[in-house]
């Protein structure tokens, strides 16, 4: 059974594990892309891992490149 979720915008299945994904902090301003949630906002839905966001997104907040975020687990 998938469950539609408006707040992440997604299909929730229960095999989902939410609990094994990560957030990126961007070492320049602070900002976290956490994987639970996504990017929404710039095309990037929820569950999306770091590692498959597309080498052109850069931080919302101060436009860094990928490489300035660091992984943190949540």
């Amino acid at each position: 059974m998938q469950i539609w979720s408006i707040r992440f915008g997604s299909f929730i299945t229960p095999g989902d594990r939410y609990s094994d994904m990560a957030a990126w902090v961007c070492t320049k301003c602070g900002y976290v892309y956490d994987e639970r949630f996504g990017d929404p906002e710039h095309g990037i839905v929820a569950g999306t891992l770091f590692e498959k966001i597309p080498d052109t997104w850069v931080c919302p907040r101060c436009k860094a490149a990928k490489p300035f975020f660091a992984k943190k687990k949540v």
